[in-house]
């Protein structure tokens, strides 16, 4: 798809018709899809449950990962990723078992985010997403670092330091642009958040920069589609009132255009959760709350 050939998995219910599809945008994470493992492994109760609901899936691997060219994918900048996902639609509204004017979005995490740039494209007729928080990147990523700082119990004080310090990283990563090898040695606490390529949180600057560089409630105040907000009440990575925000948003500009379904004990991976501080002691772990594929699959059901 596109000047670099991406891999995808395509499924295919079994009816005559043409059939509604659905396009995962999957979050930040530069793992494989075909077949997700990991944490990529929580996609698949949801797929399977959308094929069985009558549904076209399609998910994509990313520049560089799985048998996808191109560069790798930790490289790659977030508008050329936007690029791939736009390619996938196009190639989705082709397939002649597919009903080209009933493609949804399913973004999950920043794949919320790239939802919002592709809401109008041709064919798309809905978005749903999961774990996406509106606020701009700087703002979100140090309202996540300090919840996750407190979800560990650190005293109230050395989470402010904590939080003071990454706005100073922020600061010489996204506007002076020092090198990584420069901030790990001027930051050594979070020498963790890059890689042995000097990536930062698995993904280039240029990355970043671009999601930083990004007005997402404009770009929400820009979707003219119906957008379902899924909320799990355990994520620890999103919190569940800044999730809500994107639905405020949204029925701003469109009022009735947002539909808003809770899931109780549900975090960011989907998983069966009870609550943020239980999320983060058991990464990758655990079932997939059903709870989640049945709002999803309800709400298209609706449609």
């Amino acid at each position: 798809m596109g000047a670099t050939s991406l891999s995808a998995v395509l499924t295919r219910p079994a009816r005559p018709d043409r059939a509604p599809a659905v396009l995962l945008l999957q979050g930040l994470d530069c793992a494989s899809l075909d077949p997700p493992s990991g944490q990529t492994a929580a996609y698949v109760p949801i797929l399977n449950a959308l094929d069985e609901a009558g549904y076209v899936t399609m998910r994509v691997d990313k520049s560089g990962v799985g048998q996808s060219g191109g560069p790798p994918c930790g490289d790659t900048d977030f508008a050329a990723e936007v690029q791939g996902f736009r390619a996938a639609i196009r190639t989705l509204r082709g397939q002649a078992f597919v009903d080209p004017h009933r493609i949804y979005l399913f973004g999950h995490s920043t794949g919320g985010l790239i939802a919002t740039l592709l809401a109008s494209e041709p064919g798309v007729a809905g978005v749903v997403v999961y774990g996406a928080d509106p606020q701009p990147w700087r703002q979100y990523e140090l309202a996540n670092a300090r919840r996750q700082w407190q979800l560990q119990g650190l005293p109230a004080e050395r989470v402010d330091q904590l939080v003071d310090r990454w706005a100073a990283l922020q600061k010489a990563l996204y506007d002076e642009r020092m090198p990584s090898a420069e901030a790990t040695n001027r930051f050594p606490e979070f020498r963790s958040v890059f890689d042995a390529q000097g990536r930062y949180q698995g993904r280039s600057m240029s990355y970043f920069r671009q999601l930083a560089s990004t007005d997402w409630e404009k770009a929400w105040r820009n979707v003219t589609v119906p957008v379902a907000v899924v909320v799990g009440d355990s994520d620890a990575l999103s919190a569940p009132g800044d999730q809500l925000r994107t639905a405020r948003i949204v029925e701003s500009a469109r009022p009735g255009a947002t539909t808003i379904v809770h899931v109780d004990c549900a975090d960011h991976w989907f998983r069966r959760v009870c609550s943020a501080r239980d999320s983060l002691t058991w990464r990758w772990a655990g079932p997939v709350n059903p709870a989640v594929a049945e709002a999803i699959v309800g709400w298209l059901g609706r449609k």
